[in-house]
């Protein structure tokens, strides 16, 4: 997995020579490395937070990509360090076990086990649920583990599949705590980084909520949940504006324990004060959810009221009781017939015969519509089950497309931030370059003003050899203007290139070309901040519309391309995917007042839940 401020691999840091990047995220990097002295592999956690921080390209020290966040960087650094020191005091089979912590390059090192094996998220994938003997193997141990992280006074606040990685023994340990990754994205204001949607409670979006155990325990109920029904939980926003979510006693009902099931679903319960608020008390109903609970908890799970109930239908007549029901309607037949001829009456029998036949064929409608209705509706409802699956999968895909386009907003504005940085030393470039033309049209000594050989003009400093060399401005034929920096007879260094159709571009300028961050205005009033390469860029960027419109991520030949998230004027918000300069493919679109749109785009038109 590549990353674009990781160490290098091979470098040596304290004794651990990085092998590969595991993961990365706004908070920091994870790397595999070996440990020579003792032959064995472990993970090292950096504090990189990408949106207020990069690392050098020559001296690898990770450094505020602006002065302006160099309190938050320090603020996050000592939580970072806090949280480690807690850390190193675990030691529970079951929780990862963490080493050592060291500061280096300007940054903090977290060194723990490596745990081998395949996260709960991969096998959820590969199976989508999980069997009650392998929730039982599991669940056990994690409870060992999480009441020990609750006995030290501390929360975990990051339980989900992708979290809890099971050994090749079957064993699970609970890695990645985000208590310190929580506390600063409350303090730099960027919630959407720190929480997981659909596994956090709501307290977790509001940095004044209390939290406590039972924040953990809303969880590790939404990992179980998607372990029995195979779908992440409705996010928890979402139900507290409303969204229903179906209770895990009844999707799952009839394959696994009703005791699991009610206690998954008192782990779920929104409000934080009906939730367990130990991981006793909710063992405790797991184990006998009907045995009254201590003073303080409830004595059964509360379960919330799902939005389809089952449908009461009456099971079909016993083929016994139509068999009685029709011989005695013979019977009646026969005995009305023989009192009919013995009378003399028979046109009264062939009258009575017809009735009874008429009322036998109606009954025998009326029960066959009551049969074809009972079917249509074992029918309409399976259809509505798979219908609402297939939502809620099409919405998950579309969430996990946003997601990856805010991420890549995240990465666009640091490289944004990097190119506002290289325009700022442009502008002093261009000082530079105007007070140097102004000496040469003194006559200023190691200055020149006039034409060159190349019949570009020229205003500024010159070497011994009478090159370009210094600040100055220098005007081709054409009209374009470069003011800045120059070297050995070419514009470079920090540059202000002025079009002669209106473009302006300020920036990184190599041997006469555009090469490494800046801001460049195109004709029409569009502005564009990245990394380029040639008036060209090829990843992460900012484009700001003259109407205003923004948008922040993935680029390919400064088109927007990949994912990324895009601000309307009135507010409007849509991430996921684009292609070619257009919403294409999956995503969110968030209107300004709060309704979102999920689904799939294809040239800019929305196409639906698919």
């Amino acid at each position: 997995m590549a990353h674009l401020h990781a160490l290098p691999i091979g470098h040596e840091l304290h004794g651990y020579r990085i092998e590969r990047v595991l993961g990365a995220g706004g908070f920091g990097i994870t790397y595999l490395a070996s440990e020579p002295m003792i032959g064995r592999q472990v993970a090292i956690k950096e504090f990189l937070p990408g949106s207020i921080a990069a690392r050098d390209a020559g001296t690898l020290a990770v450094r505020p990509l602006l002065p302006a966040d160099e309190e938050t960087f320090r603020w996050g650094l000592k939580r970072f360090r806090n949280e480690a020191r807690t850390l190193v005091s675990f030691r529970h089979p079951n929780i990862v076990q963490v080493y050592r912590f060291f500061e280096a390059n300007g940054t903090a090192y977290l060194v723990m086990a490596y745990e081998k094996g395949a996260s709960l998220a991969e096998i959820l994938k590969a199976q989508r649920t999980l069997s009650e003997a392998e929730l039982s193997a599991l669940l056990d141990p994690l409870l060992d583990g999480i009441a020990r992280v609750h006995a030290a006074g501390f929360l975990h606040r990051d339980i989900k599949p992708a979290n809890i990685v099971v050994r090749a023994d079957g064993s699970p340990a609970l890695i990645d705590f985000g208590a310190a990754r929580q506390s600063f994205g409350e303090k730099s204001h960027s919630s959407r980084a720190i929480v997981s949607p659909g596994y956090a409670p709501f307290e977790q979006y509001a940095s004044s909520a209390e939290q406590g155990p039972w924040t953990d325990l809303y969880a590790l109920g939404a990992t179980l949940y998607c372990c029995v029904t195979g779908t992440r939980p409705v996010e928890a926003p979402d139900r507290v504006a409303g969204a229903p979510m179906r209770a895990a006693a009844e999707l799952a009902d009839g394959r696994y324990a009703s005791a699991l099931l009610r206690a998954i679903d008192w782990a779920l319960a929104i409000q934080p004060e009906s939730r367990p608020r130990s991981v006793e008390a909710w063992r405790a109903a797991l184990a006998a959810p009907a045995a009254p609970a201590a003073a303080g908890e409830p004595t059964e799970p509360p379960h919330e009221p799902t939005t389809l109930p089952p449908v009461a239908v009456a099971p079909p007549p016993a083929r016994a009781e139509r068999h009685v029901t029709r011989r005695a309607a013979q019977f009646g037949l026969l005995a009305a017939g023989a009192a009919a001829v013995l009378g003399g009456g028979y046109g009264l029998v062939r009258a009575h015969v017809a009735a009874e036949r008429a009322k036998a064929e109606e009954e025998g409608r009326r029960r066959a519509q009551a049969e074809q209705d009972r079917r249509r509706r074992q029918e309409d409802a399976a259809r509505a089950e798979a219908e609402r699956s297939r939502v809620e999968a099409a919405r998950a895909r579309a969430e996990e497309a946003a997601t990856k386009g805010f991420e890549a907003q995240r990465r666009a504005q640091a490289e944004a931030r990097a190119a506002q940085a290289a325009k700022q030393q442009a502008l002093s470039a261009q000082e530079c370059g105007r007070r140097a033309a102004g000496r040469a049209r003194n006559g200023t000594s190691g200055h020149y003003q006039g034409k060159l050989t190349d019949g570009t003009e020229y205003e500024g400093q010159v070497n011994a050899q009478k090159l370009i060399d210094g600040c100055g401005i220098k005007i081709m034929p054409d009209k374009r203007r470069f003011e800045g920096q120059m070297n050995a007879g070419k514009v470079h260094g920090y540059v202000v290139f002025l079009g002669n159709d209106g473009s302006r571009f300020e920036g990184a300028y190599s041997a006469n070309d555009v090469n490494g961050y800046g801001v460049y205005r195109y004709p029409q009033g569009h502005e564009l901040q990245g990394k380029f390469v040639g008036l060209m860029v090829d990843g992460p960027a900012v484009w700001i519309q003259t109407n205003g419109t923004r948008y922040e991520g993935e680029m390919r030949r400064s088109r927007w391309w990949g994912f990324g998230a895009t601000r309307e004027p009135n507010g409007d918000v849509y991430a996921g995917e684009f292609i070619d300069g257009m919403r294409h493919g999956l995503g969110v679109h968030t209107a300004a007042a709060g309704g979102k749109t999920f689904g799939r785009w294809e040239k800019g038109e929305y196409k639906g839940i698919e």
